[in-house]
């Protein structure tokens, strides 16, 4: 018997001690009723099939009852006479579900189904800020109960309210035959295959036509020959295609393409070249768009044409665009001609609904393959959904293949490592760079030869590869595209790669009461030279805190205990730009002083910008916090105000329920969130204030 189960017995043994009364008869009680015997402590569920159905841990039970005044206490030889039917699950929309040997987390629908939520910001839009502490664990025995439903991408794909109240009791989730809805319906069936890959967004709100950076990877890289293609769900179109790369980044400016549509989405599909196969797939998170606007044309279509289907390598097309069937004046017309491959605006046309653009067709890493789009719009930024053209093949592309030659056929501690190209059929001089095909990061470049020496060290694994294969590109001068590539074989890793990371951890206090604020130091030494992270994690697992790029890392919160616990200890990461973990330190231990009682901190606290509205690139605003109607006096009160997607701490303000601080904007096009916490010493939990964004032109 489990220490859960055992708790559900003695509390209901309490219940029955308190309250004793004869066993009723199964003719006085009905179905849809909580049951359980004399002898036995075990409750169940009494279903409408006239089964029992057993409750399995504590939490399924409070999921559905807050107390055990609705149990029906009957003989056991009436007990015994009523077949087990099965397990009861959790309530939907109640709470969150994890297992000890997944770290993933889900949401629970109507029938059983478990609904893996993708991030930690859709968790958070469902069930507040402090959405971790929902979290219920299951024990892996009673995983099987429940059914796989669809992945939530983003907080409309799921309502919890509407989930808790679409059932009133457990046989209502019991012999519910339906699924949860699907918002990828098309979300087709892989053949088993290992790879897996993500797509991420630099930020979840724009106004139209403000740029969004994705970031496609792919994981445990295939073995065979594919591409990578980020589409936009709302149509299936094609955004950025990518040949045998471990990444595929693009920027994107979407539009609405209905007066009505408030968010756009993609996706990124990992297909095998040789037939077409998808092989994965994965959602980024929805992105919303601000504010209103007429959408797209009341009625129209355009249309793009070009002269030539197939070109040789460097060689023109003529791209041909037409608008028909608009409702606006040709002085009110633009049309913007895209590249597909990068989204780079090529040229625009004004004032006309007939366009024509020369292209020239360059291969570049390695494509086969161009096309071009159009997108037409009036002088209120409507628009009429893009138009593209036919996909056009490049020729006579030079890539020569196999052709570097090392020092060594694999690296070892301290030692160099020679590798040496030779473009000597190229008929002039240019400049060569050494590309890292694992992520595809230029590492070296010659300039103005056709031959190439890079002399270097092991580089980091990454992903725990064993090997790394680099390709060298030549590239004539003042030419955006390389003329010929050729490859390494693979070069075998050494088994610890030569560097020098150091991690130190510090804590604000060591000796604390239970929900003492304590302020958490994660410093990194020796950075590496490409992306990297700092995170921190709490006592239970959870992560509290990431910093991207920088040498410092910052976290203050309330620690709590969980029941007898004496101690509490967080741990610090560096990671790289894939999530490895390369470096890991715990923080020092936090003892727990029970002497102390702490509150809850009640009050509002809220942030105002000034000045409002959007504000132009690179201008200071001034973020003003102010704490109103708290249980807690002004002195007792900690004011954090924070900044930035990844939060950054603008200032901290002790001793006040006012905090002040001038915060200076980036770039144009940014949506910048900002909002305040308050802490005091002696309350279990802390105000945040509800979050504001500053816009940038």
């Amino acid at each position: 018997m489990t220490m859960k189960t055992r708790f559900l017995a003695i509390a209901l043994l309490a219940v029955a001690i308190a309250a004793p009364k004869a066993p009723a008869s199964a003719a006085s009680v009905s179905t849809n009723s909580a049951i359980k015997g004399v002898s036995n402590s075990a409750v169940y569920w009494y279903a409408t099939d006239g089964k029992r159905y057993v409750f399995p841990t504590e939490g399924t039970y409070y999921s559905w009852f807050s107390d055990f005044s609705q149990v029906k206490i009957i003989s056991d030889q009436e007990l015994s006479s009523i077949t087990i039917g099965g397990n009861v699950t959790y309530r939907p929309g109640a709470k969150l579900l994890k297992i000890n040997t997944d770290p993933r987390t889900y949401a629970v629908s109507k029938g059983g189904y478990l609904r893996l939520i993708a991030s930690e910001s859709v968790a958070s839009n469902l069930y507040g800020y402090n959405w971790a502490q929902k979290v219920h664990d299951l024990p892996d025995t009673f995983f099987t109960n429940y059914k796989m439903g669809s992945t939530l991408y983003s907080s409309t794909d799921y309502n919890v309210s509407n989930e808790y109240y679409s059932v009133n009791n457990p046989s209502d989730t019991i012999f519910n035959n339906g699924t949860p809805n699907n918002p990828f319906p098309d979300y087709p069936t892989y053949p088993n295959n290992p790879s897996t890959v993500t797509l991420t967004t630099d930020r979840n709100s724009i106004n139209e036509g403000e740029s969004i950076t994705l970031s496609g990877r792919v994981f445990n890289v295939p073995s065979y020959s594919y591409r990578l293609e980020i589409k936009d769900t709302r149509n299936g179109s094609s955004i950025r295609s990518c040949d045998n790369t471990t990444y595929c980044d693009t920027t994107v400016r979407p539009y609405r393409n209905t007066s009505s549509q408030n968010t756009v989405q993609y996706f990124m599909a990992l297909k095998r070249t040789s037939d077409n196969q998808e092989m994965a797939r994965e959602y980024s998170q929805v992105i919303y768009f601000n504010g209103y606007t007429n959408g797209t044309f009341s009625s129209g279509s355009s249309n793009l044409q070009t002269n030539k289907t197939s070109v040789n390598n460097g060689e023109s097309v003529i791209l041909t665009a037409t608008v028909t069937n608009v409702t606006v004046a040709d002085n009110q017309l633009r049309m913007e001609f895209y590249r597909e491959r990068d989204n780079t605006l090529l040229y625009t046309c004004y004032d006309a609904r007939t366009c024509n653009y020369t292209a020239q067709i360059n291969a570049v890493n390695g494509s086969n393959s161009e096309r071009f789009y159009v997108i037409v719009k009036n002088d209120n930024n409507e628009q009429i959904p893009a138009a593209y053209s036919s996909r056009i093949s490049i020729n006579n592309i030079n890539n020569n293949g196999t052709g570097i030659t090392s020092s060594a056929t694999s690296y070892t501690e301290n030692q160099q490592m020679t590798l040496s190209v030779n473009f000597s059929d190229q008929s002039s001089y240019g400049y060569i760079q050494y590309v890292d095909l694992r992520n595809n990061n230029i590492v070296y470049t010659c300039y103005n030869t056709n031959y190439c020496n890079y002399v270097h060290y092991a580089p980091s694994r990454i992903n725990n590869e064993t090997t790394v294969r680099y390709s060298a590109r030549y590239y004539a001068n003042n030419e955006n595209y390389y003329r010929a590539t050729k490859e390494s074989t693979d070069l075998y890793l050494p088994s610890t790669t030569n560097n020098n990371y150091q991690l130190t951890t510090s804590a604000s206090k060591s000796y604390i009461a239970n929900g003492e604020s304590v302020g958490f130091t994660l410093q990194l030494m020796n950075a590496p030279s490409t992306s990297y992270r700092l995170e921190i994690y709490d006592q239970n697992g959870s992560m509290r805190a990431i910093c991207v790029n920088t040498t410092n890392c910052y976290l203050t919160e309330n620690v709590n205990k969980s029941g007898s616990q004496s101690t509490a200890q967080y741990q610090g990461y560096l990671k790289d730009h894939y999530g490895n973990v390369l470096l890991s330190k715990s923080f020092p231990v936090i003892t727990f002083n029970n002497t102390t009682n702490y509150t809850t901190l009640t009050g509002t606290t809220a942030l105002t910008i000034s000045p409002s509205g959007s504000r132009p690139a690179y201008s200071q605003v001034t973020l003003t916090a102010n704490v109103t109607n708290s249980n807690y006096s002004a002195n007792d009160l900690t004011v954090f105000i924070w900044a930035g997607t990844t939060p950054t701490l603008v200032k901290t303000c002790t001793n006040t329920s006012y905090c002040s601080a001038s915060y200076y904007v980036g770039n144009a096009n940014m949506s910048i969130p900002v909002y305040a916490s308050v802490t005091t010493k002696n309350a279990t939990n802390a105000l945040i204030s509800q979050t504001s964004t500053i816009y940038t032109y």
